[in-house]
């Protein structure tokens, strides 16, 4: 559990991958991933934007998702049961004249989720790795 980012169009990122209809981020146990790939915002297909959890073996368990609604603190809310991709974003971020495009999303419990802390500070984390932007 934890948050997600993926940060786009970063030249020495990830190759972009396709798996049929389908982009495919790898994101490691960082929760961070670097790739090539521009951002597409304009592919939020409801249901035909997936998310999966992959464990040693390769094996593939869809997460739940609740994008853009987010949960609010409620009885009814902490009672849900499973894992889920919550709160995504998208947006972009300037550090002395480097800009970024990234996806953010928080995987984990309702509970979680409603508990947690702040999520990744997305400046702070570019600031952190100047690396990423073109000399």
């Amino acid at each position: 559990m934890g948050d997600v980012l993926i940060v786009h169009s970063v030249a020495s990122g990830s190759p972009p991958v396709v798996e049929g209809d389908f982009r495919v981020f790898r994101v490691g146990k960082s929760g961070v991933l670097h790739t090539q790939e521009p951002i597409d915002t304009g592919r939020w297909l409801g249901d035909a934007l997936q998310f999966h959890y992959v464990d040693a073996a390769g094996r593939r368990t869809r997460l739940k998702s609740r994008l853009g609604g987010g949960l609010s603190d409620t009885p009814a809310h902490r009672a849900l049961k499973g894992v889920f991709v919550l709160a995504g974003s998208t947006g972009r971020a300037t550090v002395d004249g480097c800009t970024l495009e990234f996806m953010q999303y928080t995987v984990g419990t309702a509970e979680y989720y409603l508990d947690r802390r702040v999520p990744r500070d997305v400046q702070t984390y570019l600031q952190e790795h100047r690396e990423l932007c073109p000399p």
